[in-house]
């Protein structure tokens, strides 16, 4: 929810500015924007993000008054002005910002004029800080170390906090690779019988490896308990070399649950599935880029791990690059999807784009999960402003609500 604060000159009379915001106010619960209005003239909270209904002409100087704590608790928050067609509320707008970018602080203005196009951006600037708020405080486990290869993927806590208000949480890998060896089949059973009931077929795992796989699931659902986690990245090749098993079913199982869960140790990308999910409320699916055609728009990607639900079907197999344990391989209808993925040192930096899937695959040579994709954006970027390997697809077209939240938040 936004809350939204009118600012108005002292020769408008208070029934006609009252007049004038309650009919904004209809219009947006109308438009579905989740809004608060606060009493006019009232100044923002320290941290939130200001939005300012400019009602009049001459409010430029209460306007920035309005904004001041909020903005020196938190210098890198934007102001979001809203300006409409009468009683100079738009030259208001011009002269408020111009100001604040001389400060050097950061703004935009939302035109609200009769189209669609003032309510739409609103909507989705609601959108982006009700993300902001799912984000706030939620605790990110990391169990066991990021994976040795992971160079380009290695933030510190004090980053991720100051960018995604995310607790990095760390938890010894010992406490799944334990217990694992106590897990009783009496645990796994259903979740097996789950698992292979739905399945189109079981290639290569034997029994033991699906109690073993299994086995992992209720090790990773008791630190999630014990920890207070809402996600978690998991070192998983370590169970591959230490127990000769996999994460791959036990990520699967929680992503579709709701609770977010990363392969490879790899902060930013769980991060981006904390994103995408806080946002779109979408399963995210984390894979390797495999392959890309700039000129033609497409782009491959797989991975050993997905949530069951984003699949028209599966085969139970074994991890790609190992042999071992259990994987999924799935079949996904051709879709609108958005692609994306956070970096940087500062965890600030963000590549998404919208795009379609348009077929599966099945080569041998790749992990179990293998999609093709066409995306609306320059994939030379990949080529040249890389932020790292894993990128993460959910369903549906966001980049829109995606570059909203990028621009007010993470700039």
């Amino acid at each position: 929810m936004i809350t939204i604060t009118p600012v108005a000159s002292e020769f408008l009379p208070a029934e006609s500015r009252d007049r004038l915001v309650a009919a904004f106010a209809d219009r947006w619960r109308r438009a579905g924007i989740d809004h608060h209005l606060a009493p006019a003239g009232q100044p923002v909270p320290p941290g939130d993000l200001p939005v300012l209904l400019v009602l009049t002409g001459g409010t430029e100087r209460a306007a920035l008054s309005v904004v001041e704590a909020a903005l020196t608790a938190d210098a890198r928050l934007p102001t979001v002005l809203l300006a409409h067609p009468s009683q100079n509320s738009f030259p208001a707008c011009l002269e408020i910002l111009a100001r604040l970018q001389q400060q050097g602080r950061r703004g935009e203005i939302v035109f609200l004029d009769e189209g669609e196009s003032g309510d739409r951006a609103l909507q989705q600037i609601a959108g982006a800080v009700a993300a902001r708020a799912r984000l706030a405080g939620r605790r990110l486990g990391c169990v066991g170390a990021p994976s040795d290869w992971l160079v380009a993927s290695l933030p510190t806590a004090a980053a991720v906090a100051d960018a995604w208000g995310v607790e990095l949480v760390p938890v010894e890998l010992a406490e799944v690779l334990d217990a694992v060896r106590d897990v009783p089949a009496a645990e796994t059973a259903p979740l097996i019988a789950d698992l292979v009931g739905a399945a189109d077929a079981v290639v290569e795992p034997a029994p033991a490896d699906l109690q073993d796989a299994a086995a992992v699931l209720v090790a990773l659902r008791a630190v999630f308990a014990r920890h207070d986690l809402h996600a978690c990245t998991l070192r998983c090749f370590d169970l591959v070399t230490r127990l000769r098993t996999t994460g791959c079913y036990a990520l699967s199982q929680l992503n579709d649950q709701g609770l977010i869960a990363g392969c490879e140790g790899d902060v930013p990308s769980t991060l981006t599935m904390m994103w995408l999910h806080a946002l779109t409320g979408e399963v995210p699916f984390m894979a390797n880029p495999q392959q890309i055609d700039v000129p033609g728009g497409r782009l491959w990607i797989s991975h050993c791990t997905i949530g069951r639900s984003l699949l028209d079907g599966y085969r139970v197999r074994s991890h790609f690059e190992s042999g071992l344990g259990v994987a999924i391989e799935g079949r996904v209808t051709p879709q609108p999807v958005t692609i994306a993925r956070v970096g940087g040192a500062e965890v600030r930096q963000a590549f998404f784009a919208d795009g379609h899937i348009v077929a599966g695959g099945h080569s041998p040579d790749r992990c179990r999960t293998q999609l093709e994709l066409t995306v609306e954006a320059d994939l030379g970027r990949l080529l040249r402003r890389p932020l790292g390997n894993h990128h993460v697809m959910v369903r549906g077209h966001w980049a829109e609500p995606l570059e909203t939240y990028r621009r007010l938040f993470l700039e």
